[in-house]
């Protein structure tokens, strides 16, 4: 419908019925665009990514402490760390994937929701690729660069996957049994994404770099203060809950230097 003809279409319909017809048309559009997505998942999950994402979610990611990636930055073994994130990382990722693929239909369908999922594909098919590969010259580059492609293509997931509940709660009113259900999956998914680009940026840290002038071992200071990064993280929260709902919970922090056997906490 031409643009000159709204005025007129307004002056037959009335306001309430103009805007019937507008949030009819936003959805068919949204609808439309939720269809070509969905079309893009259906062609990434070829037959070959079924088979490796069924095999690679059968695995659990293994647990990650500071001080196995202190004591791995200390080694610096560039091969063993090929090694590790070639099956570590496409573990995580098809996990996530299959946690994406269970959530309810109305959030599922969102279409923040489905690019979101797409991406998580299109990362895992970009490291399965190098599932025989040795970890040397060529290949090892092209490893290197594919994981800084996906930590990049995952910079909007948190904003995404925010924009998606929010529309699903505009909506309607989900349950309480869907809303713990939603928010048990967010909780996974950001500490999923904090995991991967972890992992990526210390190994990125630690690419030809035997030792560092700051006593940095690949992304980890060893002399920070963890109390005052808390702090730091509590305040920059408050100022969030306290512009949402005008209320921010008080810090109870306590903390313990464990190198030192005579300090209390």
């Amino acid at each position: 419908m031409p643009v000159s003809q709204l005025p007129k279409l307004t002056r037959l319909l009335g306001g309430r019925a103009v805007k019937s017809f507008l949030e009819i048309n936003a959805r068919a559009c949204s609808s439309g665009l939720v269809y070509e997505s969905t079309k893009i998942t259906e062609k990434l999950l070829d037959a070959n990514t079924l088979y490796h994402l069924d095999r690679y979610s059968r695995y659990t990611p293994a647990p990650i402490s500071i001080k196995k990636l202190l004591e791995h930055g200390r080694v610096h073994d560039p091969k063993g760390s090929f090694y590790f994130l070639q099956k570590e990382i496409p573990t995580r990722l098809a996990n996530m994937i299959m946690e994406l693929r269970l959530l309810p239909e109305d959030l599922k369908n969102q279409k923040e929701c489905v690019e979101i999922l797409n991406d998580y594909i299109s990362s895992f098919r970009d490291l399965i690729a190098f599932e025989n590969e040795c970890g040397t010259g060529k290949s090892l580059e092209k490893f290197n660069e594919s994981l800084n492609i996906i930590r990049r293509r995952h910079l909007d997931t948190v904003p995404l996957m925010a924009q998606a509940v929010i529309k699903l709660n505009h909506m309607q009113n989900p349950s309480d049994g869907v809303n713990e259900t939603i928010q048990y999956f967010l909780d996974r998914l950001y500490t999923n994404r904090i995991s991967i680009h972890m992992l990526i940026s210390h190994y990125n840290a630690l690419l030809g770099q035997s030792k560092t002038l700051t006593g940095m071992v690949g992304t980890i200071d060893q002399q920070c203060d963890i109390t005052a990064i808390c702090r730091d993280a509590y305040e920059a929260a408050a100022v969030l809950c306290d512009g949402e709902y005008f209320n921010h919970p008080e810090l109870k922090a306590t903390a313990k230097d464990t190198t030192d056997g005579s300090e209390k906490v």
